[in-house]
């Protein structure tokens, strides 16, 4: 964690602005500081005015985002997770959901695949560089498009996510951040049963509690 300082003096208020940088969370956090004058000499009163962008600066990146897949008829829910627990080539004993052997021919399947294991929840690590999974799908006869669905504010906050075919990634790009919270599958087309799920972690994670200014004082005395 890197402390830097920056005052600026004033007649009767001084301001002091630290900017804290969190390593692992590759954030800045800021903390406004102001110190108020009283009667008492050398005496001031602090008040944190703000801590922004978010409380948790300490706490390492980890964040779940489901992502659902409907036939119509059926649904499966498929998590995509960061945690510093993680592994984004192996198995994570605790943390990790693995799908079952895929059905017969003519039944509803989704899963998503990471060096040819199937999983309903993978939990990749937490570095901000990219990942990459595999999503496989099928509807269920009679039924159909396949259909993607997620929290689209949760997702923008989280990193970068994009779709791609699973032949060279070039064929096929479409950004799930360009879009809002869902996406039919193009039946026929290169991604009609599988695609590449490309995702960069930003470093942020959704935490409405970090919206809120803290607000505490404290005594701090002060040389003349």
């Amino acid at each position: 964690m890197l402390l830097k300082n920056s005052i600026i003096p004033a007649k009767t208020l001084i301001l002091r602005s630290i900017h804290i940088y969190h390593s692992s969370a590759n954030q800045k956090i800021n903390l406004n500081i102001q110190f108020i004058t009283t009667p008492m000499k050398h005496v001031f009163n602090v008040i944190i005015l703000s801590l922004l962008p978010f409380l948790s600066f300490a706490q390492d990146l980890e964040f779940t985002l489901p992502i659902s897949v409907s036939d119509g008829a059926n649904t499966t829910n498929i998590t995509v997770a960061v945690s510093p627990n993680g592994s984004s080539t192996s198995f994570v004993e605790g943390l990790d959901q693995l799908a079952p052997p895929a059905p017969p021919d003519g039944a509803f399947d989704a899963r998503m695949k990471v060096n040819g294991t199937s999983y309903f929840t993978k939990y990749f690590d937490n570095a901000l560089t990219a990942k990459t999974a595999t999503f496989e799908y099928s509807a269920s006869t009679g039924n159909g498009p396949i259909t993607l669905t997620w929290d689209q504010s949760a997702l923008d906050i989280v990193g970068t996510f994009t779709i791609t075919d699973t032949f060279t990634g070039s064929f096929f790009t479409q950004s799930m951040n360009d879009l809002n919270g869902s996406y039919t599958i193009p039946n026929p087309g290169l991604i009609q049963s599988s695609f590449n799920l490309v995702f960069t972690p930003s470093g942020n994670v959704p935490d409405p509690i970090a919206e809120t200014p803290v607000f505490f004082s404290k005594w701090w005395n002060l040389p003349r």
